[in-house]
């Protein structure tokens, strides 16, 4: 019996001590879990990462530019002949504007469309073009002035506005000053939608018309979603969810505004803050200037408005933080709440210009997430091209760009959607590219974006804190556990703090908008200088 109690007793303390180095080695991995949170946090959000950024990946030329064109300065369109027509014959009327490298691909397309305008004495669209190709020796001068004659044949057509700078990823300026040409030029027009040199349109006329005019009341914007979220996973101009959440105010750049939005972002205090929000808190972030600067520009409080209107400069010590911003505040507590804080703002998510991004709708083709623009056609077969062609129409989209012409020429293209809009089921676009019905958020994406939550909730260096605090608990607990001995415990974290710096060297040297050198380069920071200028 003696014997009997004796094992029993040497059983339960294995057991005993089994136990403990279970939770030991527990305790251990919270401890690295936590420590990797720290680390990561430091990294990323608090502007260390952000240091490496090249200067001209920042966009600076292209923003200052937007603030000078909104303040009246830079290139000035002086040839502004507003048309003389009474508010009633203009009531409800549509200005398109077309950013272009130097022509209207589907030309034809947009002619037929705009045919009923012939035989209308008060017009109810008028057109406004940007060519950024104009005067640049990649297309001959004869090929641009043709173009031009083209543009100028066009029901509706209103002016060609003088060319600003662009480039890839940096068309906040063309936006702006597209924007305030139409504002000038047209006292009556009551909304503003950007299009771009590819698009074409889905729906006839009437029935565009019918979707925007009949809500002018309302802007459209066209957010960019969260993988496995909202948009499939594969899903490349989607966020993360463990992403920050500033990173939810991502949207395609093809907007449509109402008067009172595009003269917000047409304004030159408006544009000096969301620069400086942006400079602040988006930079060096897997976006581009226009696909956040027009909704900072028009969720912007009055209160910080009239704080710039003050004499304050747009500089980073200036920016506001994103917790002043309404849009971010409803971004922190979620999707819906976020759709509610634009909807307070006059502004629906919705989706009217389509792009055929893999992945996001589409099979992806195997490019990846990293994949920086649609891919012409979608990858379809004309005979698929044209029924996805009926499937937007039918889900309220009016635009589409990089799909193409159905029926592969403009008569059969406008057949095509006479015959699907006659069809058609909504008159409201989706809220994002494109959401899908069917998509169970897993196990892995609830809790990345739970982790996202909680980083949107606290201050950074409550985080890192209550990361820090917690790990030290774990790792004395894994120590007094024997879950690892005290040497070995100086030598683990030594080799994972060391595989942590060699993460962040290459989360810099391996992308090339950032530079190991960047924070050594005289004047790396250009916004005090040139915004005084």
């Amino acid at each position: 019996r003696t014997l009997g109690r004796s094992a029993a007793a040497a059983m339960t303390a294995a057991g005993c001590t089994m136990v403990r180095r279970v939770l030991a080695r527990a305790a251990l991995l919270l401890h690295l879990l936590c420590l990797h949170v720290a680390l990561f946090r430091l990294w990323y959000a608090s502007g260390l990462r952000k240091m490496f950024t090249k200067r001209e990946n920042v966009h600076v030329k292209d923003l200052l530019l937007a603030i000078r064109l909104a303040d009246g300065r830079g290139v000035v369109d002086s040839n502004i002949t507003p048309p003389a027509m009474p508010p009633e014959a203009a009531h409800g009327r549509l200005a398109l504007l077309f950013m272009l490298r130097w022509r209207l691909e589907h030309f034809e397309a947009w002619r037929l469309w705009l045919e009923p305008e012939v035989r209308r004495s008060s017009p109810r669209v008028y057109l406004y073009f940007h060519l950024a190709d104009w005067g640049r020796s990649t297309v001959p001068e004869a090929d641009l002035h043709a173009s031009a004659a083209k543009l100028r044949s066009l029901p509706g057509f209103r002016k060609i506005i003088p060319t600003v700078a662009t480039g890839w990823c940096e068309l906040m300026a063309a936006e702006v000053a597209l924007h305030k040409a139409a504002l000038l030029d047209d006292t009556f027009a009551e909304l503003f939608v950007l299009l771009p040199h590819d698009a074409a349109p889905l729906v006839p006329l009437e029935t565009t018309l019918g979707a925007l005019v009949s809500h002018r009341s309302r802007s459209r914007v066209c957010l960019a979603g969260v993988r496995g979220m909202e948009v499939p996973l594969e899903c490349p101009h989607a966020i993360e969810p463990h992403w920050s959440r500033s990173l939810l105010l991502k949207h395609h750049q093809w907007t449509a505004l109402t008067r009172d939005h595009a003269a917000r972002l047409a304004d030159v205090g408006a544009m000096r803050l969301a620069v400086s929000v942006f400079q602040e808190w988006f930079l060096g972030e897997p976006l581009c200037s226009d696909e956040v600067l027009p909704l900072l520009a028009l969720g912007a409080p009055e209160r910080l408005l009239a704080s710039v209107a003050s004499g304050a400069p747009h500089s980073r010590s200036a920016a506001p933080h994103l917790r002043e911003l309404p849009l971010y505040v409803g971004a922190t507590h979620g999707i819906r709440a976020l759709d509610d804080e634009l909807r307070n703002l006059g502004v629906a998510p919705e989706c009217i210009t389509y792009a055929p991004w893999p992945g996001c709708h589409l099979r992806s083709m195997g490019i990846g997430k990293r994949t920086k623009s649609p891919v012409v056609g979608g990858g379809l077969a004309p005979e698929e091209r044209d029924r996805l062609i009926g499937e937007l129409v039918g889900r309220g989209v009016l635009f589409g760009r990089k799909l193409g012409l159905g029926g592969d020429s403009p008569e059969r293209h406008m057949a095509l959607i006479q015959e699907a809009a006659a069809s058609q089921t909504s008159r409201v676009a989706p809220p994002r590219l494109m959401p899908d019905p069917d998509l169970e958020p897993s196990i892995t994406s609830q809790l990345r974006w739970s982790l996202s939550t909680v980083e949107a909730r606290l201050p950074l260096p409550t985080q890192v804190m209550i990361a820090a605090g917690v790990g030290a608990l774990a790792g004395c607990a894994a120590v007094a556990g024997e879950g690892i001995s005290r040497k070995w415990m100086q030598r683990l974290l030594l080799v994972y703090i060391a595989g942590h710096f060699v993460v962040f060297f290459f989360s810099v040297a391996l992308f090339e908008e950032y530079s190991l050198l960047q924070p050594f380069r005289s004047g790396c920071d250009p916004w005090l200088h040139e915004a005084e200028m």
